[in-house]
């Protein structure tokens, strides 16, 4: 007779984080995960880069859709860094999954992970065992002294390659993650005061900053507030 063994296996999760900025950011000391819920936020980043809008068009359009996720936060001083995504195995679970989320969105800077979408995906699998045949044998033996003599017969028995269909089932989170930046509300009003013309500027030269590799977050919020207290200065002229 043939006997499957299932094994029981470990649970483990694949998790990959999209990076909205390019800065280096420290790691926290802890992320929060909260539920949260995106409504009509996509559609709103995707009209932000319609080409006929301006910088400042943009930008509304932009913070609109911003402020109704931190809103969910509680307070406007978060900023959103990044986008993560986990998948786990059969043998793991939802809560497995946040587990590495969180321990992924930590690594990358950020405080909390508002997770918009999370369950499972069932997916069915198919394996086939391999055939096999069992032989038995039936006899008998007699004899005397210096001599022995008998029989035997057998019958084999054919079992053919059978297939089963299993259902297993993957979690998965998805999230967005947020860093605390005290101050955050603040610089946006002082940015939001520029004029068009140096609107238009600082917000390329602060994109350039934020998408820069090789320096910290600190280090282009300090020179995007440089140059924008030199467009302060020209503007009041």
């Amino acid at each position: 007779m043939l006997v499957i063994i299932f094994l029981a296996g470990c649970g483990h999760a694949r998790v990959n984080y999209t990076p909205f900025l390019k800065v280096k950011l420290s790691p926290t000391d802890n992320v929060t995960l909260l539920d949260g819920k995106l409504e009509d936020v996509p559609d709103i980043f995707k009209k932000s880069s319609l080409p006929h809008l301006t910088a400042r068009e943009k930008y509304n359009l932009a913070m609109e859709g911003v402020r109704k996720l931190t809103a969910q936060l509680g307070s406007d001083n978060y900023i959103m860094i990044g986008e993560v995504i986990g998948k786990g195995n059969a043998y793991a679970n939802v809560e497995y999954v946040k587990a590495k989320v969180s321990k992924k969105a930590q690594s990358k800077g950020g405080h909390v992970v508002m997770i918009y979408n999370s369950g499972v995906v069932p997916e069915n699998h198919t394996y086939t065992t391999l055939g096999y045949s069992t032989t038995n044998v039936y006899g008998s033996v007699y004899g005397g002294p210096g001599y022995a003599t008998g029989y035997a017969t057998g019958t084999t028995t054919y079992t053919p390659p059978q297939t089963h269909t299993e259902t297993f089932y993957f979690p998965f989170v998805q999230g967005l993650v947020f860093r605390y930046v005290p101050g955050s509300i603040e610089s946006r009003k002082d940015v939001e005061a520029l004029s068009d013309t140096s609107f238009e500027k600082y917000m390329d030269f602060a994109n350039d900053m934020l998408q820069n590799p090789e320096i910290t977050y600190d280090d282009a919020i300090m020179r995007a507030k440089a140059f924008r207290r030199s467009l302060e200065e020209k503007d009041a002229k």
